[in-house]
């Protein structure tokens, strides 16, 4: 769960951050932002069957740890486009959607798994307790986001 929290936080704080990158750093990408997005959510949106089959081939570590090597130097890569390579941004928006595909399949596949195991265990099933924790991790980890975003910003 702490894995997951984590990676839905650092998913969090770039999309709260992402635009206010776009509009102060990447200055020229003007009214272009709305492609980046859609560019990045289109790719993660194309991925999710090859994440699946990736799962299916190699196991579920595996292909989240592959989705995150994909999104990690993603957002590495922001931290060097200025305004002279903002068409760069595009290429980013790719690799990152890659790897978001992947933090949206995995952990979600994952958690029937977890659900079938501990009703083996205890003998019964609490998919409503596993499932309210996943949407509360998401949302607190938005709420964390929004947080340090604002506390970042008022320094």
């Amino acid at each position: 769960m702490l894995a997951y929290l984590c990676v839905w936080l650092m998913i969090s704080i770039v999309q709260a951050n992402l635009a206010l990158y776009a509009q102060y750093v990447v200055s020229d990408l003007g009214d272009d932002f709305q492609y980046l997005i859609m560019l990045l959510l289109g790719t993660a949106a194309l991925f999710i069957p090859v994440w699946q089959m990736v799962i299916i081939k190699f196991g579920k570590k595996i292909a989240f740890l592959a989705g995150m090597s994909f999104h990690f130097p993603g957002l590495l890569l922001l931290l060097y486009i200025k305004n002279d390579f903002s068409d760069a941004l595009y290429g980013v928006g790719v690799i990152s959607g890659i790897g978001t595909g992947a933090a949206f399949l995995v952990p979600w596949s994952m958690l029937p798994d977890v659900i079938d195991d501990v009703a083996v265990q205890d003998g019964i099933r609490r998919e409503s307790l596993f499932y309210a924790f996943f949407v509360f991790f998401t949302k607190f980890a938005a709420g964390i986001a929004l947080g340090l975003s604002t506390l970042a910003l008022e320094v």
